[in-house]
């Protein structure tokens, strides 16, 4: 298909007519629809984190492990939500510029650095996670295993994570390209 036949293709097809009402109340917040989904995934990190929190001193004898494997999971906790906040807020305030090919091009960089920020964040919930349930277990070889099996299934899920972003940044890429 050539350009031409492009350009003939692309006037032929009819947007969807929408009212300056209707446009409207798609750019309020409440009724955006990646941050209606973005703030559910919140929502439910957040409960689900802080019922994690409140229960793990008792429950999971956080108690009887130094202060120091506390604060590290605790950390690791907060790093989670403050990058979910961070991503939240990426998305809901995006870069306005004066061209659009500017203002998509920053976007990316920010995109690409908070891609890099979730790979490390997952890292540090998954070791914050690891030391604490492991600091006062005595290994023997069939924990080895089921630790060395659970390690394999935060790298598998790095991957995926990784592979996700990837495909992301490759098509916002494509499509600057493609505006260019």
């Amino acid at each position: 298909m050539n350009s031409d036949e492009l350009k003939l293709a692309w006037k032929g097809i009819a947007p969807p007519t929408k009212t300056n009402e209707e446009i409207k109340l798609m750019l309020q917040e409440n009724r955006h629809p990646v941050l209606k989904g973005i703030r559910k995934q919140l929502t439910i990190e957040l409960l689900g984190w802080s019922a994690f929190l409140l229960c793990y001193y008792t429950m999971f004898d956080g108690a009887t492990r130094p202060l120091s494997v506390n604060a590290i999971l605790v950390t690791a906790l907060v790093i989670s939500i403050a990058h979910t906040l961070y991503g939240y807020a990426l998305v809901k305030y995006p870069e306005n510029g004066a061209a659009l090919t500017a203002s998509l091009e920053k976007h990316i960089s920010r995109i690409k650095l908070y891609a890099i920020g979730s790979l490390i964040s997952r890292m540090c919930y998954a070791a914050g996670l690891l030391l604490f349930f492991t600091y006062s277990i005595e290994l023997t070889t069939a924990k080895y295993y089921s630790l060395a099996a659970i390690i394999l299934v935060f790298l598998v899920q790095l991957a995926f994570l990784y592979r996700i972003w990837a495909k992301r940044l490759k098509r916002l890429s494509e499509t600057l390209a493609g505006l260019s």
